[in-house]
């Protein structure tokens, strides 16, 4: 009665982030532009480290270690939320959560055989305003040059773009044995050409039960190919350039690439190959009716080479690396032992059992560019770059309890303890635990409450000792610390289960707290000087601060209609949340000018103040001068306050947040006899951008060879002076989104003695959005990194938690409309 289906998105849906996005309350799930190949950003419940493990832990079949957007949502059947005392037994991994993803076991006898044909048409929608060529030119601008050519950079830099997926699924059962494969095959385009991917991915299921069944096998296994065409992040900022450029030849433009991104981009062929692949081997024994040992064996893997190429002839974008190559693999292996025992004892159903597990990671990173001898010449010589390696073991041994009283009261308690190898001798154990406290109330309520201790270690061997960089010269990366700890979470939650109105109304409510202490950062230690008299700082990882994250979430299931031949459901889900900064260290407010993470600095010229951390302060506040108004004698920008003097600071004020305070998904869905129609809306609310995009190119002299329209409505206000960044060009950015809807219609196919259930779909996705955010794209920055770029370690990015920066080379959003053919035999 109270077990909330998880819906999957529909449509052009090719990663498993983007098959839940905005259906799971709790979970922010945010990919801005429409990049094919781009990274989704991911948090549950708040932020719970500083850096680059906000995602919460993906685990398959009792595997961890997955890569979210390399899962294809095809393979997919289930999915749940790991907390309270079931999060415990994943310890140092599960601060920032945990999801359970699998796939349904086979139960119908015999053969089951299902095809998923799919063909989409996407392109863009929400373009930049811009000038067009015969405005530009009407303008007259003086210096700017008239390149006789009427070019529409928007369509030379995009295209319609196709995508196509296949999908086999196959599955058998005969008494005590059953297997169950799954096959994906997909061809994406992104709307910027020579963008998109090729996937293919197989997933296959086995299991076996014998000697009446008190021992079971159970096997499964995932292989992932990916071609990936990832052409360059800069392009779509060319939109912005002069409209009378021509198209086809070098000149100069004022751009973050600079030059002429059309012959970049027709020119530069940049690539990335990854294989990922998982196994794992479950054998369950009941030793008794009431004693059952079960273990597991299982292996995580992937390899990504990254090659990308660059051009000298765009225009005066000359670059000494023409080829950069990367390639980097991660393993990580789980042996576990568990046990139970059940007995009964009066009106208590009692089970303890014992779990071990030792988790071995390990990572190698290396690659080369290649320099040019002379910018004038075509020879060049390679550099190699520094590999970057490690080893290191997880181990905990733990023990759980559960307890049932008379099916009503229910208790489940687990501990364990856990360490980490590369965390030092100084760690030693982490004691994890979390319990679960649940009451049936009568068939249509039920409360609950969870808590839990976890933590997080990042996938980073040798943090608390010093590691040298070896090249040319030997480096060191970062000095030991003997005194760092993991990264820890306290969290606990209250709610309830609820059904009314004859159970055509099922609700749950619950809110949340959570803080996560501890949280590591590379910060300087101290200044040092060396033999030759030189100085430089010193770095090494240290604790410094807590985050302290607190919310309510409600999910809303309506039964409207329920007939014969007709049936209307309505599913809704909320959820508000606000994450501050706890006891920040004071050396690290005093860097607040600073781009490591504490300030966002973009094209050249810094957001200055713009995003600080401060203790007692909403994460991703964001401060600006405020704007007042321009002045019309001296074309100047007046502000409420100048930065001058001792408190320069103070004229930054607050003027939002980057991070959303809450966020909305609404299903529907009608059926009617063997029509159907569904349609999913979602919202995210209460964030603003910084728009880089007039900030940087919405300039009334020197960027005005751009041609962004904002220029044109500062100069009617008076404005003669350069662009300072302050709060007129903040934005707020709460939407609206239809994000996908679907027809359908079923038919019922026989073919001699077989029966075939058919699906036809027409689906559109983002087929509008309501905002007042006048960029691109409204989407939430919170990370923005492309998915070649996300790697599992700690040192690779900094400033996770919030940019607020709408860049000005997003990808432009994009809306498509696929049809899509089902068959199941």
């Amino acid at each position: 009665m109270l077990v909330q289906e998880v819906h999957f998105n529909e449509g052009l849906v090719f990663s498993l982030p983007h098959a839940i996005q905005g259906q799971i309350p709790s979970i922010l799930i945010s990919r801005p532009g429409s990049n094919p190949n781009g990274s989704f950003d991911m948090i549950y419940r708040g932020f719970h480290t500083y850096q680059n493990r906000m995602r919460p832990l993906l685990v398959m079949d009792g595997m961890p270690g997955l890569t979210w957007e390399f899962v294809d949502p095809f393979l997919i059947d289930t999915i749940s939320l790991v907390n309270g005392a079931q999060a415990a037994s994943w310890g140092m991994q599960a601060g920032a959560g945990v999801v359970n993803i699998g796939s349904k076991q086979v139960r119908k006898e015999g053969w089951t055989v299902g095809l998923i044909q799919s063909a989409a048409l996407e392109s863009h929608q929400r373009g930049y305003d811009v000038f067009t060529p015969q405005e530009y030119r009407a303008l007259k601008l003086p210096g700017h040059p008239d390149g006789n050519t009427n070019t529409n950079w928007e369509d030379a830099l995009s295209r319609n773009a196709w995508s196509m997926h296949t999908g086999v699924q196959g599955s058998y059962r005969k008494d005590n044995f059953y297997v169950d494969t799954k096959l994906s095959n997909r061809t994406v385009q992104g709307i910027q050409p020579h963008t998109g991917f090729d996937q293919l991915s197989l997933y296959g299921n086995l299991g076996y039960t014998m000697w009446d069944d008190r021992v079971s096998i159970d096997l499964s296994g995932l292989r992932v190919n990916r071609q990936a065409r990832i052409g360059n992040s800069d392009f779509f900022e060319g939109m912005i350039m002069n409209p009378t450029w021509p198209l086809e030849e070098p000149f100069e433009a004022f751009t973050r690439f600079r030059g002429n991104p059309w012959i970049r981009m027709e020119e530069e062929r940049n690539r990335v190959e990854t294989k990922m692949h998982f196994f794992q081997a479950n054998v369950t024994a009941k030793l008794t009716d009431r004693w059952s040992v079960s273990s597991r064996y299982g292996q995580v893997g992937k390899e990504m080479v990254q090659e990308r190429t660059y051009s000298n002839r765009a225009g005066i974008s000359q670059t000494i690396f023409p080829l950069v190559y990367r390639e980097r693999s991660h393993e990580r292996s789980l042996l576990e032992f568990t046990t139970e025992y059940h007995a009964d004892l009066g009106n208590w159903k009692i089970t303890p059992g014992l779990r071990y597990a030792r988790q071995g990671i390990n990572y190698v990173w290396h690659g080369y560019n290649e320099r040019l001898i002379n910018l004038d010449q075509t020879a060049t010589t390679r550099e190699n770059l520094a590999e970057e390696l490690g080893e290191f073991t997880l181990e905990s041994f733990g023990a759980s309890l559960n307890l049932l009283f008379q099916d009503k009261l229910a208790i489940d308690f687990r501990y364990q303890p856990e360490r980490a190898s590369h965390l030092g001798s100084n760690a030693g154990w982490g004691n994890f635990w979390g319990m679960d406290v649940s009451y049936a109330a009568g068939d249509r309520l039920r409360l609950f409450a969870k808590l839990s201790y976890t933590g997080l270690a990042p996938d980073q061997s040798g943090l608390s000792q010093t590691i040298y960089d070896v090249g040319e010269q030997i480096t060191p990366r970062h000095f030991a610390n003997p005194d760092l700890r993991w990264e820890s979470s306290n969290a606990w939650e209250l709610g309830a289960d609820v059904a009314f109105a004859k159970g055509k109304i099922v609700a749950r409510n619950a809110i949340f707290r959570n803080q996560a202490s501890d949280l590591m950062a590379l910060l300087p230690d101290d200044t040092i000087s060396d033999p030759f008299g030189l100085s430089f700082l010193s770095f090494s990882y240290q604790n410094f601060a807590s985050i302290e994250n607190y919310g309510f979430e409600s999910s809303w299931l309506f039964t409207i209609l329920d007939r014969q031949k007709v049936r209307y459901q309505s599913g809704l889900n909320l959820t508000w949340m606000h994450s501050e900064w706890t006891n920040l260290e004071a050396d690290l407010v005093s860097w607040e000018g600073r781009d490591v993470g504490v300030s966002r600095q973009v094209g050249g010229n810094p957001y200055f103040q713009f995003n600080t951390l401060r203790t007692g302060e909403a994460l991703g506040t964001v401060r600006a001068l405020e704007f007042q108004r321009i002045d019309r004698n001296t074309g100047q920008w007046v502000f409420s306050q100048n930065p001058s003097g001792t408190n320069w600071q103070d004229a930054y004020r607050p003027v939002g947040r980057a991070i959303p305070r809450w966020w909305m998904g609404w299903n529907h869905g009608l059926s009617f006899g063997k029509w159907s129609m569904d349609a999913f809306f979602r919202g995210v609310f209460g964030h603003v951008f910084a728009h880089e995009t007039n900030y940087r190119y919405g300039n009334v002299n020197f960027f005005a060879l751009n041609r962004v329209r904002s220029s044109q409505e500062l100069v009617n206000l008076g404005l003669t002076d350069q662009n300072t960044f302050n709060s007129y060009f903040v934005e707020n950015s709460s939407f609206l989104n239809l994000q996908f809807l679907s027809v359908s219609r079923t038919f019922d196919l026989t073919f001699g003695r077989t029966k075939i259930n058919s699906r036809l779909s027409m689906i559109g996705n983002n087929l509008f959005y309501l905002t007042r955010f006048s960029g691109a794209d409204p989407e939430p920055r919170l990370h923005g990194k492309p998915v070649w770029n996300v790697d599992d370690h700690v040192e690779t990015f900094y400033a996770y938690y919030a940019s607020g920066v709408a860049d000005a080379n997003t990808w432009l959003p994009a809306r498509s409309l696929m049809v899509q053919l089902q068959l199941n035999f």
